[in-house]
């Protein structure tokens, strides 16, 4: 049996309808508050009115019939339904100023002219809020949500004439007026980031063509995913090296107190005043200076393996007299990684990333035409992109890896050559970097070339010929490649130097 609806199209058509479903609360939008949403309000009552047949009430084309009493009736229930629309729509003030009003059009007109601004006001205060707009440490999609919102209801302002006939020249300039605009929008959007995505603004903003404001929205998000990531991994060691720093034991409420020492936080089974303090701890170590210890757990428990302990004692002067040097699991892992007979433990990953190879620059001076000569990173670097010829951008999330286990931002590739005559490819450019470095073994597969270090001064020299391509000087245990040849590569060659 077949079913049939008792309204036809033709009757949800008619403004003068209502659906049986439709009630004061069949509409719902956030309520005016004042001349600040007065705007968003409207648009958006506008849209749910037309949605019913309705919106020709509040706009005064709606008129009320004087010749058929049906529809002047019917009228009349509508336009009380335009009105408690607009009633549940509105914050109480507003509700108690147009409460006596009994028409639907008098009630938008008297809203309208009470909080609608001059086009010009309204735009000087969104252009304002647009250009001081930052995102000040705000998560990106709540920064580019403000950000639309602000472009979308300036748009919305400007009324541009409609153009009925086009030409070819008329595609092109339009075409042109809209690649302004979203060029415009793009440096609204990095300009307001934080600075921490200034190497991935830096990236964006040399490629060509330039990328969409979309586009560069989803690059940064997922920089700032991949760094969230890598925050709640850092925050987990963390956690774990507090557990092993308390020995695997679980910590009281600090109200808990103790009654072998007298303080709070642990009772006196897990005191170490009674059951003797760790190995690691001040108090044992001098303790075991003075050839005595306290009886205890702690003092009976050894640890089968190096790279379980949390932390690691440093031996001095050969004599077994130990230090209060201490150092952590995570600073103990990081040195294994730098032994090369413990290279195998490192992961696909790790051996693809750039590696720095030089532990400390403390002495290091920073000298921008200088080149230190080191065998422990796998490229070259510098931090200075003045250096450099046949720039080109790095590929997005390109990092460098350190010897401390922290990572930083390559930015650019290039090339350079040396002021000794030796070409350097492929050079990175970091800009946390202050020194540039030499890597020996790029050096060797790049240009054939060998570095031998004796006293005071390193050669470089051809693989084949053994001729010398550049000298390099000991200065603060650091070899630096110096601003000019010292010998000429065609008459000297390392066989005529007496090692």
């Amino acid at each position: 049996m077949t079913i049939t609806s008792k309204f036809s199209f033709a009757d949800m058509q008619n403004p003068l309808f209502l659906h049986p479903s439709d009630g004061p609360l069949s509409i719902s939008v956030t309520k005016l508050q004042g001349s600040s949403d007065y705007r968003t309000w409207r648009t958006s009552m506008e849209i749910q009115l037309a949605s019913k047949q309705k919106l020709g009430f509040v706009e005064g084309t709606e008129i009320k019939s004087t010749t058929d009493t049906t529809d002047a009736l019917q009228w009349e229930t509508c336009n009380n339904m335009v009105i408690s629309w607009l009633y549940n729509n509105v914050c109480d003030s507003i509700k108690q100023s147009v409460l006596f009003v009994n028409s639907a059009s008098e009630i938008w007109k008297l809203v309208e002219k009470r909080f609608q601004l001059s086009n010009g006001s309204r735009k000087y205060k969104l252009s304002k809020d647009l250009y001081s707009l930052k995102q000040n440490g705000k998560p990106l999609v709540e920064y580019y949500t403000t950000l639309s919102a602000l472009w979308e209801e300036l748009e919305a302002m400007n009324d541009l004439p409609k153009v009925t006939t086009t030409t070819a020249e008329m595609t092109a300039l339009l075409k042109a007026i809209q690649v302004q605009k979203d060029e415009s929008k793009l440096f609204q959007f990095l300009n307001g980031l934080d600075e921490v995505f200034g190497p991935q603004r830096s990236q964006l903003l040399m490629s060509s063509p330039l990328p969409s404001v979309e586009m560069a929205c989803a690059a940064i998000q997922q920089e700032e995913s991949q760094r969230d990531v890598l925050h709640n991994l850092k925050n987990n060691d963390d956690d774990i090296s507090a557990m092993f720093s308390r020995g695997n034991q679980i910590i009281p409420e600090k109200s808990v107190m103790c009654t072998a020492c007298k303080r709070k936080g642990h009772t006196a089974d897990v005191c170490w005043t009674v059951t003797g303090y760790p190995k690691w701890h001040y108090k044992s170590l001098r303790t075991s200076a003075r050839g005595g210890g306290s009886p205890g757990r702690w003092n009976s428990q050894r640890n089968a393996s190096l790279r379980s302990a949390n932390v690691a004692q440093i031996t001095a002067g050969g004599k077994g007299e130990t230090s209060n040097v201490v150092i952590t699991h995570q600073q103990f892992e990081q040195l294994l990684k730098l032994i090369p007979g413990n290279a195998t433990g490192q992961t696909e990953e790790e051996n693809d990333t750039p590696f720095s190879g030089m532990i400390t620059c403390g002495a290091a001076e920073s000298k921008i035409q200088e080149w230190i000569v080191d065998s422990g990173p796998s490229d070259h670097m510098t931090c200075s992109l003045n250096l450099l010829h046949n720039i080109r951008p790095a590929l997005l999330h390109m990092t460098i890896k350190l010897p401390t286990g922290s990572t930083t931002s390559i930015t650019h590739i290039g090339d350079t050559v040396l002021s000794c005559g030796i070409p350097l490819f492929n050079v990175l450019f970091v800009p946390q970097f202050t020194h540039n470095l030499l890597s020996v073994t790029k050096l060797g597969k790049d240009n054939k070339c060998e570095v031998m270090f004796k006293d005071a001064k390193c050669f470089v020299t051809k693989s084949d010929s053994k001729a010398i391509v550049g000298v390099g000087y000991l200065k603060n245990n650091l070899y630096y490649l110096g601003n000019s040849s010292v010998l000429h590569t065609s008459e000297v060659s390392i066989n005529s130097i007496s090692i």
